[in-house]
């Protein structure tokens, strides 16, 4: 999977843009997202679940990029089906740690990046360097976008 076979519906950098997008834009509302990356054909997720399910979370990130991605494209009908890991259980700060280099390491070890911060569609690009703490930018909620 990680190598890109399949349908790579998430290659297209205006359709990982999107799902990145949807993925941040509830960020410390309904959940706090811990790390994550877009792959070319499915997304890793860290994330801490607020009273939202995970499942309504993941179903409400997969219809707005469809409908998005299929006006983005001139296409109609389903857009395309691509595997969301989440974990969202956070036992302690080791785990999650390990948690986050995983999930920001996966274009590392698929390729298609030499170190986590050149992945375009990762939290890696948003750590400080020294503390690895996660530095979001403010959100523009009316264009539903990282600014």
């Amino acid at each position: 999977m990680d190598r890109g076979l399949g349908g790579c519906c998430l290659r297209d950098s205006r359709v990982a843009t999107l799902m990145e997008n949807s993925m941040c834009f509830h960020h410390q509302q309904r959940f706090d997202l811990l790390a994550w990356v877009v792959m070319p054909n499915h997304v890793h997720v860290l994330n801490q679940v607020g009273d939202t399910p995970l499942s309504k979370i993941i179903q409400n990130w997969k219809s707005i990029v469809g409908v998005k991605a299929n006006k983005l494209l001139g296409r109609t009908g389903d857009f395309c089906s691509w595997i969301i890991g989440t974990l969202t259980c956070r036992r302690d700060e080791d785990q999650t740690r390990k948690a986050n280099r995983y999930n920001e390491n996966n274009p590392v070890k698929a390729k298609l990046c030499r170190v986590p911060e050149e992945w375009p569609f990762s939290s890696a690009r948003f750590r400080e360097p020294q503390t690895r703490e996660l530095q979001l930018p403010k959100l523009r909620r009316a264009k539903h976008c990282l600014a």
